[in-house]
């Protein structure tokens, strides 16, 4: 994939130019992937198509608040915390004045914000962000959706790390719940917020419920991975 992106970015770059809008998109999808294995690299790739889409497309375009983002992730995986933190607050604060604050990109980059802030030592912060886009994610887009776990889930995290078990436990057994009914709980994401759920469970002492998480957990792991590799070799 990485190796396919560089051809073709390269190709875009001398043939279409540096600055072309489908040289931007390539160059953030390159950073994109980019995140994952080499974060520095993908975060000094993305600096440079920010700048560009800034002086080609404009501030107020929506392919610029995408590479704002990108490149605040990408600050995020590299561990650059406060240059995550200017470039996720600037972004929310454009995505506020350009989309509007019930845009469903508006809601996910408070949430991001909301994560940065946590991961930066602003855990107040972050939860003043992550209650807003919990409750405006549930509001706009309803309780069972993506956008709307994610942000609880994020939440949760926040609350845990703050020592404010109660309030983490509540929010992860309200996804824990509404993932076992909307969408099941085969997602990566679904085993993400069990696991969370049973260690605050643990560290409240609840030793009996974190057991009984953990082996739904493992019954699903049995019942469907497991079960999907037996018919295989069949």
């Amino acid at each position: 994939m990485i190796a396919d992106l560089e051809r073709d970015l390269a190709e875009s770059e001398r043939s279409l130019g540096q600055d072309d809008p489908a040289t931007l998109g390539l160059r953030a999808q390159l950073g994109l992937q980019y995140i994952h294995v080499r974060p520095d690299d993908a975060a000094k790739l993305l600096e440079r198509n920010l700048a560009m889409a800034e002086r080609v497309l404009g501030l107020d375009h929506s392919d610029t608040l995408k590479y704002r983002a990108v490149l605040g992730s990408a600050y995020l995986r590299a561990g650059r915390y406060p240059e995550d933190v200017v470039v996720s607050e600037r972004n929310l604060a454009e995505s506020e004045r350009v989309l509007g604050p019930d845009h469903p990109d508006t809601v996910e980059r408070r949430t991001s914000l909301g994560i940065s802030y946590r991961c930066a030592g602003r855990p107040s912060d972050g939860v003043a962000q992550l209650q807003q886009s919990a409750a405006d994610a549930e509001r706009l887009f309803g309780r069972g959706t993506e956008r709307t776990f994610a942000a609880r889930a994020a939440l949760a995290d926040v609350y845990r790390d703050e020592g404010r078990l109660d309030e983490a436990i509540s929010q992860l057994e309200q996804v824990f719940a509404d993932c076992a009914r909307e969408t099941g709980l085969t997602s990566n994401f679904a085993n993400a917020v069990g696991n969370n759920l049973a260690h605050c469970y643990f560290l409240a002492g609840r030793d009996r419920e974190a057991k009984a998480v953990d082996k739904r957990l493992r019954d699903v792991y049995r019942d469907h991975w497991l079960g999907k590799a037996d018919e295989n070799q069949r």
